[in-house]
């Protein structure tokens, strides 16, 4: 049996995402439909600041990144996601960039 292959996405938000994990599930079930969501399987690694380091699978990588692009509001407040990186493992994704500076889930 093959193991499913994931991708790990760090996006950006311009507002705080901390104890936001659930509203952010809910936002993406909605957008991206009951019956894609179980084959996309986002889960949310980490929320800090404005920072959310989310899993997926491969085949569902490119609806969640259009899903996350579609959501324009969480709780009455105007949000907007950026994708900052994408990648097939963490270590790669909090790799230091050519800027010289470490990307981390914390900034």
């Amino acid at each position: 049996m093959m193991r499913e292959k994931h991708r790990y996405i760090l996006v950006e938000s311009t507002a705080s995402m901390e104890g936001m994990e659930n509203k952010l599930y809910n936002q993406l079930f909605y957008t991206i439909g009951s019956a894609e969501y179980s084959n996309v399987n986002p889960k949310i690694i980490s929320a800090k600041g404005n920072s959310v380091l989310i899993k997926c699978s491969l085949e569902g990588f490119s609806k969640l990144v259009l899903a996350l692009t579609f959501i324009k509001s969480m709780e009455k407040s105007p949000v907007a996601f950026y994708t900052i990186k994408a990648s097939g493992t963490i270590r790669a994704l909090l790799a230091e960039g050519k800027s010289g500076k470490a990307l981390s889930p914390s900034a």
